[in-house]
C-alpha cells in the first residue's frame, strides 16, 4: 500500500474564523459593520478590519477574543466534519492507499491552541492526530501534501498542496497543485487519492531529476578542478 500523509489546515478550510473575527470586531470597533454584507472569503483582517497597529491585532486575536475566535467558530459548511469522518472510515475499508490525515493550524499559541481542541471537540471530529507548527519548516515534516487555503503555506512549502479557493489567495499552475472550490468537493471527488498520488509521484520524479543534476555538476566541478591542479 502506498502511504500518504494528508494535512488539513483547520483555517477557511474546516473552521470559519472569519465570521468570528469581523463579529468582535463590529462590536468593539466598528458597530456600522453590516455582518450580513460582508464577504467571508475575503481577508477580513485586511479588507474589513483596521486596526492601529499590529499589536493591537495580535491583542485582539490572542488576547482579547482567542476562544470566541479560535473555539466559538463554526464549521465552514454545515455537516462538515460529519462527511469527513464518514470519509475516513471509508479510508479503512480500501487497500490501495495507507492515508494518515491530521489537522495542523499555524501560528497559534498559549490559549488559542486549547480554543482550538474545543473547536475539534464541538465538531466531533475523529482525526486522531492535530499539530501546531512553529513553521514552515516544521510542518513539512509531518505530511507529504497539504490541504491550505494559506498564502503562507501556498507559497512557501516545498511539498505538493491541495488550494482550497477563497478570494484572497489563486492557483500557482504548478503541477504539483489540485484546486477545489471548498473542502465539500475535495469530499465529494471520487478521484481525489488518485490525484494525490500522481502529484506526490511528480514531486518525486522532480527530486530525483534535480538530485541526479547537482551529482552531475559536482562530478564536473570535482573532475575540472582535477584537471587544473594537474
Amino acid at each position: 500500500m502506498k502511504k500518504i500523509r494528508i494535512g488539513i489546515e483547520l483555517n477557511h478550510v474546516i473552521r470559519n474564523i472569519n465570521k468570528q473575527i469581523v463579529k468582535y470586531y463590529q462590536q468593539d470597533y466598528d458597530e456600522s459593520i453590516d455582518l450580513d454584507e460582508v464577504d467571508y472569503k475575503d481577508d477580513v483582517l485586511k479588507t474589513i478590519c483596521h486596526f492601529s497597529s499590529d499589536m493591537k491585532k495580535i491583542e485582539f486575536l490572542y488576547e482579547l477574543y482567542p476562544l470566541e475566535v479560535y473555539g466559538h467558530a463554526n464549521q465552514m459548511e454545515r455537516n462538515l466534519s460529519r462527511d469527513l469522518n464518514a470519509w475516513l472510515k471509508e479510508l479503512t475499508n480500501q487497500e490501495e492507499y495507507d492515508v494518515d490525515v491530521f489537522f495542523y493550524s499555524l501560528k497559534e499559541y498559549d490559549i488559542t491552541i486549547q480554543s482550538s481542541y474545543f473547536f475539534l471537540s464541538k465538531i466531533g471530529s475523529r482525526v486522531r492526530k492535530v499539530v501546531f507548527p512553529k513553521s514552515i519548516e516544521e510542518l513539512e515534516e509531518y505530511g507529504d501534501v497539504f490541504i491550505t487555503a494559506n498564502n503562507d503555506v501556498l507559497n512557501n512549502i516545498s511539498k505538493p498542496t491541495v488550494l482550497i479557493k477563497m478570494n484572497f489567495n489563486k492557483p500557482s499552475g504548478n503541477e504539483t497543485q489540485i484546486v477545489y472550490d471548498d473542502f465539500r468537493a475535495f469530499l465529494d471527488d471520487k478521484k481525489k487519492l488518485d490525484n494525490i498520488s500522481k502529484i506526490l509521484d511528480k514531486t518525486c520524479q522532480k527530486h530525483s531529476k534535480n538530485s541526479l543534476l547537482t551529482s552531475m555538476r559536482s562530478w564536473i566541478s570535482s573532475f575540472v578542478q582535477k584537471r587544473k591542479e594537474a
